[in-house]
């Protein structure tokens, strides 16, 4: 049963854990919104191959896996309006980073990697919690119709509270798969990464600080793509 975090304050759209019922919802609308609109996907030309898309379902799947990811869903029809992929980082697991893993043919989703484990190498999130875990906020996205609603920042919220679940014993995991769940390893804070002054702004009033901000416009991308902020928080 998935476990509800959130409201709306008009209880147009529940907040929920993601669970094996809706993995496929969460897979489309990776794969028909976020990689079509998202800054960095757009300043690489991924938006524009579905073939590329479709081979970082992969990528997808291995951050749902954990089971910390968390979806709003419109309680009058059960469709889900916005999802907030959350990843556990464990050095054990990446220790020289967790983008690094994949291994990708095509070349939009290869370039797409890259410029992950890029923002990846530019931060240590293992030094800066100083813990050998910590909770990723990954990839966030609203389908249209649901946007202006404060959907990113529910999700977020509802995320936040996962994640001090986690840190303080309570094991929330829902696995999406029916595979077993590895032992929990408590995280001691949340990394999240805003590629718009929109996402900045969400993560600010949810008291994130700045980490690094990172500019790749001149190395990894064809077109001016503005400055990425890494920015973090820890938990209590």
């Amino acid at each position: 049963m998935s476990r509800i975090w959130t409201i709306s304050h008009n209880g147009f759209l529940k907040y929920v854990s993601l669970t094996p019922y809706h993995l496929q919802d969460a897979l489309n609308i990776m794969r028909n919104c976020f990689f079509k609109e998202e800054s960095v996907s757009r300043a690489i030309g991924l938006n524009k191959s579905p073939e590329a898309i479709r081979e970082l379902d992969e990528l997808v799947l291995d951050i749902l896996e954990d089971g910390v990811s968390v979806i709003a869903v419109e309680e009058k029809t059960g469709k889900v309006a916005g999802s907030l992929l959350n990843k556990i980082i464990t050095k054990e697991d990446s220790p020289d980073g967790y983008f690094k893993k994949f291994n990708f043919k095509h070349p939009l989703a290869k370039k797409y990697d890259e410029i992950n484990v890029a923002i990846d190498n530019s931060l240590n999130g293992f030094e800066l919690f100083k813990s050998n875990c910590y909770f990723e906020s990954v990839y966030v996205t609203a389908l249209p119709e649901f946007r202006n609603k404060e959907v990113a920042l529910k999700l977020l919220q509802s995320s936040l509270k996962v994640a001090q679940c986690l840190k303080d014993g309570e094991d929330v995991r829902i696995s999406v798969n029916s595979n077993e769940l590895p032992p929990l390893i408590k995280p001691t804070g949340v990394l999240g990464i805003a590629t718009t002054i929109a996402s900045e702004k969400i993560m600010i009033k949810e008291e994130f600080v700045t980490g690094k901000v990172v500019d790749l416009k001149n190395t990894l991308t064809t077109v001016p793509l503005s400055p990425i902020t890494i920015m973090y928080k820890f938990l209590k």
